[in-house]
């Protein structure tokens, strides 16, 4: 993080940008954004900061890294650019930047697209879905023998 803090103090805008370490108080962070940018440049796996961002109505900008552009519906919720293209990153922000009503629909969609494919309940669904699909155990004892689902964040 300090290779960061560094490259914003000599391009003049470090009194601009917040370095915030690891807190358990992220949803004061959430709350006064109004993008979330995911500028990543190696594939991700899935990108969970764009699934919360989006339960909680804020747009969106990914970069097409791995799972990044799974996480969210392109053009719906939020823009996404190619990982190696800062032009089109900084128009993007750019854009967002200015267009309030296009990032209150991108948070409203993008708040659907979350509860729809993030909720603890789809994703308890899914993963017994996949086990009763694997033969490991028949669907239907793995639905009625479920006495309770524990999430683990």
């Amino acid at each position: 993080m300090r290779e960061l803090q560094l490259a914003a103090q000599r391009r003049g805008f470090a009194a601009r940008c917040h370095f915030v370490p690891w807190t358990s108080r992220i949803g004061e962070y959430y709350s006064s954004m109004d993008v979330l940018v995911a500028p990543s440049v190696a594939p991700e796996t899935f990108c969970r900061v764009v699934a919360e961002a989006q339960a909680r109505q804020i747009a969106v900008i990914g970069t097409r890294a791995g799972g990044i552009s799974e996480a969210f519906s392109p053009d719906l919720s939020g823009l996404l650019v190619e990982a190696d293209d800062s032009r089109a990153l900084r128009r993007a922000i750019d854009r967002l930047r200015r267009d309030r009503d296009l990032r209150k629909r991108f948070g409203e969609h993008g708040r659907r697209f979350a509860l729809r494919h993030f909720a603890p309940e789809k994703i308890a669904e899914d993963f017994l879905a996949a086990l009763a699909d694997s033969k490991a155990v028949p669907r239907a004892a793995a639905l009625d023998d479920a006495k309770s689902i524990t999430y683990v964040t």
